[in-house]
């Protein structure tokens, strides 16, 4: 899921840590301040996927967790991060697991120069389609910009919308950011 990480080739299930019985970790992907991405590998289905854990004992991220998962669980289009599974641990952890993707973020791809007109149309064309499937089902991303749009094999053909931890119904009167925040 991230552009630094290598691919890692699936081994024999059961020759790695486990998370939950059900997913084998492969490596660490990524860390953040309320948990941390691996690379894993679904015991159930034989698939490779991103596993967020979720670290972070605070409400309001426990809150931002639950929301997105159950967000991804509605939604379904190929521009936005495919989702899998979610659930606590039995030690505590809740999860997500998410398909599993290889590439790089627009962000990483705008480090190393500008897109011209036609890339950068044919990118929007892609992010507003996929918009357009969570504003179907009433759901507002509030967080877009270049680190949460994935190129998929590093191409400008295909995106994935990821991180809708801040996702929110449209006639949704709970809020889950603090004042002053977005």
């Amino acid at each position: 899921m991230f552009a630094d990480m290598p691919p890692v080739t699936p081994r024999t299930p059961g020759s790695g840590p486990r998370f939950s019985d059900r997913y084998e970790l492969k490596s660490q992907a990524g860390v953040g301040g309320m948990g941390t991405v691996y690379q894993a590998i679904d015991r159930d289905s034989g698939a490779l996927v991103a596993l967020k854990i979720l670290h972070s004992r605070s409400t309001i991220e426990q809150a931002r967790f639950n929301q997105e998962a159950r967000v991804l669980a509605e939604l379904s289009h190929p521009g936005i991060v495919h989702y899998f599974d979610h659930g606590v641990a039995p030690h505590g952890s809740p999860y997500i697991a998410m398909e599993w993707l290889e590439g790089e973020t627009l962000e990483d791809r705008l480090a190393r120069g500008i897109l011209g007109p036609a890339a950068s149309g044919h990118v929007a064309r892609l992010v507003l389609e996929a918009l357009a499937a969570a504003h179907a089902r009433n759901i507002v991303h509030r967080d877009i910009k270049p680190s949460n749009i994935f190129l998929v094999g590093w191409k400008l053909t295909e995106i994935r919308i990821l991180d809708f931890g801040i996702a929110r119904r449209v006639f949704d009167a709970k809020r889950l950011t603090r004042k002053g925040s977005t």
